[in-house]
């Protein structure tokens, strides 16, 4: 239903927000660049969350281009 799919793409954006909102504090936090032991498990967070927050950001634009075509 047409509803049901606007529902998930605000719920895809909802989840591009707080993946940002992730990368922003760990990258803040520093712990990334730190001389950590877990600083591999750190750079798979980032790259993990920029997939995540970019793909949940392209479904939401995609449905709102062809919802409005």
């Amino acid at each position: 239903r047409p509803a049901a799919l606007d529902l998930s793409a605000g719920l895809a954006l909802a989840q591009a927000v707080g993946a940002a909102a992730g990368l922003t504090f760990l990258i803040r936090s520093g712990k990334p660049w730190g001389t950590n032991t877990d600083w591999a498990a750190n750079h798979v967070f980032i790259a993990g969350g920029l997939a995540i927050g970019l793909i949940s950001l392209i479904a939401a634009l995609t449905h709102w281009r062809m919802r409005g075509a």
